[in-house]
Parts: structure tokens; sequence; C-alpha cells
């Protein structure tokens, strides 16, 4: 491969890589839930640490500030995150989140009609 071809080849490899989002590692949780949520009208703030199990899945443990913890399941499909988390002495709660490429957070709703957002911290 002559020189200039490489080049292409890797800044092509590099860019498709930043095309996929990166699942893996701490996340800062914040849910915004509705009055009629088993909570209620109430902010959550969270933590969540992620590894990823095999391709394009992942598992991870989350905390929360009403001092609730959780281990959770996900997968991802494309831009698609859709995660179960089982909270200890809880029922499971699911989720499904979308990657927003422009801010490389997750956008989306959770079983409870909470509005989700997830960032890196």
């Amino acid at each position: 491969m002559r020189k200039g071809t490489t080049a292409i080849a890797l800044a092509g490899a590099a860019l498709l890589a930043a095309c996929v989002p990166q699942v893996a590692g701490s996340w800062k949780i914040t849910a915004i839930c509705p009055p009629q949520s088993q909570y209620g009208n109430i902010r959550i703030d969270a933590q969540a640490d992620v590894v990823e199990i095999a391709p394009n899945v992942f598992r991870g443990t989350v905390t929360n500030n009403l001092q609730q913890r959780g281990s959770f399941d996900s997968r991802l499909d494309g831009d698609a995150l859709t995660s179960r988390i089982t909270w200890e002495g809880l029922g499971p709660t699911e989720s499904l989140l979308v990657f927003d490429r422009a801010s490389g957070s997750f956008r989306g709703l959770d079983s409870n009609g909470c509005t989700l957002s997830v960032v890196r911290p």
C-alpha cells in the first residue's frame, strides 16, 4: 500500500470508530420522573459503571441518590441501547436510550415514564 493510501485508510478507520457509541466506562444518569411514576415527581441522580461482556452486550452496576443499588444488562443496536436494571428490593426497570452523536451522550425513557439523560462524568 502506498503511503497516501495508508493515511486515508487509517483516517477512515478512525472516523468509523468515532461513529460507534462507546458504552463501556462510567456514566452519570439524570432521571426526571413524572408524578405518576413509582417515585412521584422527582429528579434522581445516579452513577453507572459499565463493562462490555461481548460485542454490543454490556453489564454493570448503578447507584442513585435514593440509596438504591442495582445491576443491569444492556444491548446496543446501532444507536439504540436497551437496558434492564434489577434493583435490590424493588422490581426491574427497563429503558430505551438513543445515542446523540453531537454530545456523545444518551437520551431516552424508562418503564416508569422517567426521562433519562446519560452523560460521561
